[in-house]
């Protein structure tokens, strides 16, 4: 993905167990997940879609986890908190860019976990 898109860290955690990469172009982000065999459509819905217009980036990050040995997909949609819904619904996660507690009307990400061998959202709640 690093050929594709800007890597970031969108939260300041330097955390290792987490990559990401600032997309601008959700259709490109789209087409190269099609291209490796990762379909999911319900990852760009309406919500994801506005987001992008306004915000004019979404967040694309892999996790992994050690413990499982498996990596997943994270689609972070960009949002005021308490103002924009959440994309996904109750299996979104918020991630709010500075400080750890919801503050509404705080810059952050409504965070989405996808399997990518079955193109699944996952509920991580």
């Amino acid at each position: 993905m690093s050929r594709y898109f800007e890597k970031c860290d969108p939260f300041n955690r330097k955390r290792r167990d987490y990559i990401w990469w600032k997309v601008n172009n959700p259709a490109y982000l789209n087409n190269l997940l099609y291209q490796s065999g990762i379909k999911t459509p319900l990852l760009f819905n309406p919500k994801v879609m506005m987001a992008h217009f306004k915000y004019r980036h979404l967040l694309m990050g892999i996790y992994s986890d050690r413990v499982r040995r498996c990596e997943y997909l994270i689609c972070g949609v960009p949002g005021a908190y308490g103002v924009d819904d959440a994309p996904f619904g109750e299996i979104s996660r918020w991630a709010q860019q500075e400080g750890y507690r919801p503050k509404y009307g705080a810059f952050g990400y409504w965070l989405v976990y996808v399997d990518p061998k079955a193109g699944k959202l996952l509920n991580v709640n």
